[in-house]
């Protein structure tokens, strides 16, 4: 039977071993060290592996925050938002609008026009029978103006600045929506989904008509 002091050799011995060291009497901390060292070759080793194979899956990172902001109403800057990115539009302006009263909205749109920006304005087809709003200081400064007919109630709020940002959410174009209502207006400059609006915008100019 080995004595304690054999077992204490032996002990001593192994764990220089682990260490790859020759020191016959290591420290407690020694072997401390050596188990951390091992724990860590190997935590380094797993980080490597997650990161190769996120790489070979190709997996797609995250949304960047930089990506989506977004204001809201009331008084919360919605209507200075709007106006301030499409005074940013160098080629063109596409808008679907359900109610469009707002004075600085389609002013801005018009001053766009003016610079020489495309600008093309979808309504809602109760804008056929009611208060015509923006529709008409549109359509007097030539900007174009179409009416959505097809759908029970053509109700986006959406405005497409060139294909760079789009502006959308809840909020209306009107004074109510910017001064009293409780309402969103999200701006998302991620370029595959502005396309996506782009085209989405396009389908129903597709079947809109001109305003009479």
């Amino acid at each position: 039977m080995k004595t304690k002091k054999q077992l204490s050799r032996r002990a001593t011995k192994g764990c220089a071993e682990d260490n790859g060291t020759t020191n016959p009497k290591p420290s407690g901390h020694t072997c401390v060290r050596g188990a951390m060292a091992g724990i860590s070759r190997i935590l380094f080793s797993l980080v490597i592996m997650a990161l190769c194979f996120g790489t070979a899956t190709g997996a797609d990172p995250a949304p960047a925050a930089k990506d989506v902001s977004v204001v809201f109403s009331p008084k919360g800057g919605c209507v200075a938002a709007l106006v301030a990115g499409i005074a940013t539009a160098k080629k063109s302006i596409r808008v679907q609008a359900y109610s469009f009263t707002h004075p600085d909205i389609y002013q801005a749109l018009i001053a766009a026009h003016k610079r020489g920006v495309d600008v093309q304005v979808i309504l809602d087809r109760s804008y056929l029978s009611s208060a015509p709003g923006a529709a008409n200081a549109l359509r007097q400064a030539e900007v174009a103006v179409l009416i959505d007919s097809k759908h029970q109630i053509a109700h986006n709020k959406v405005t497409i600045i060139d294909d760079t940002a789009v502006f959308t959410g809840s909020f209306n174009y009107t004074r109510q929506a910017e001064s009293s209502n409780a309402e969103n207006l999200i701006t998302i400059t991620a370029r595959d989904v502005v396309l996506q609006f782009f085209n989405n915008w396009e389908s129903h100019a597709g079947h809109s008509k001109p305003l009479p």
